[in-house]
């Protein structure tokens, strides 16, 4: 499967306006809330990078319950709520549709294929999820979009999209927690066309790095039988971290609109600095990362 990039997080939220509402306060510009064609689910996103590291990250709610009873994918964003909401998917980018039916039919109960449309019927794009995502060690889909790509971007950058007060350069990484570490990283390598790219060892965890355009899937695994890791559920971690130009300044922008950033200090992963704003404020963590 030829992938192009890691095109954006999904975060389910009970009320997709409210969840807006610190985002605006940390001056991010974010989409008009949409509802989708099949009156399911409606979703806002906000934007960083530009127009070739574009990544965004998608608020999605139910709009009405009584059509998500008869969507397989909203009942699965109904799931996640249920367990209190937070990071749903990832979703990975692709032109190739044919190649990417072929290698996810061939993962244990196959996938399922969506077409997401806009209220007034327009195409956004085809969507391939799996049925059993759990071999891959996060829940996923595979995206391929109506417009091209050049396209899209482009008009994302001439409607301001990616225009961030806090300096976000691109997304760096996101992780995942993931108890059988071998297994997952084969389901990448093997079916997604996805080989681990690099390897960090931490205190009772292995790090391996999942490289997909110009960011990274950490997959959180264990070093032994006793490892901290296995005590923490499998999945997805709510936090995404964003490269920033000046982790200084954006620090001091989030704590100047009422945010409470740690201190920037070394990261794990060598030569980088951090500092994140709990997802108690945000509804999901947002790191922000410089390379020093």
């Amino acid at each position: 499967m030829q992938l192009q990039t890691i095109d954006h997080i999904v975060i389910a939220v009970e009320d997709v306006a409210k969840a807006r509402e610190p985002l605006e306060r940390l001056g991010l510009t974010l989409t008009p809330v949409m509802t989708h064609g099949d009156g399911a689910t409606r979703n806002t996103v906000f934007f960083a990078g530009n127009e070739t590291t574009e990544f965004y990250v998608e608020l999605l709610g139910i709009a009405d319950p009584e059509a998500a009873s008869t969507s397989t994918r909203a009942q699965a964003l109904k799931r996640t709520l249920e367990r209190g909401g937070g990071a749903h998917s990832i979703m990975l980018s692709t032109e190739d549709l044919a190649s990417a039916r072929r290698d996810l039919a061939s993962l244990p109960g196959g996938f399922e294929e969506t077409t997401v449309t806009r209220a007034d019927g327009s195409v956004i794009a085809t969507v391939l999820r799996p049925n059993d995502p759990s071999p891959a060690g996060c829940p996923f889909g595979v995206i391929a979009y109506a417009e091209r790509l050049d396209v899209r971007r482009a008009r994302h950058r001439d409607a301001g999209l990616f225009v961030n007060p806090l300096g976000m350069r691109r997304m760096d990484h996101l992780a995942a927690v993931v108890h059988d570490l071998e297994g997952a990283t084969r389901v990448w390598d093997s079916v997604l066309g996805v080989p681990v790219h690099g390897q960090v060892r931490g205190t009772g965890m292995v790090i391996q790095q999942m490289k997909v355009g110009d960011a990274i899937l950490e997959f959180l695994g264990p070093d032994g039988p006793e490892s901290r890791i296995l005590q923490r559920p499998p999945g997805l971690a709510a936090m995404a971290a964003f490269e920033v130009a000046d982790i200084q300044a954006a620090v001091a922008h989030a704590r100047a609109r009422g945010f409470s950033p740690g201190d920037p200090g070394p990261g794990p992963l060598p030569g980088t600095h951090v500092a994140t704003i709990p997802a108690t404020e945000l509804g999901f963590g947002l790191q922000l990362l410089q390379y020093v």
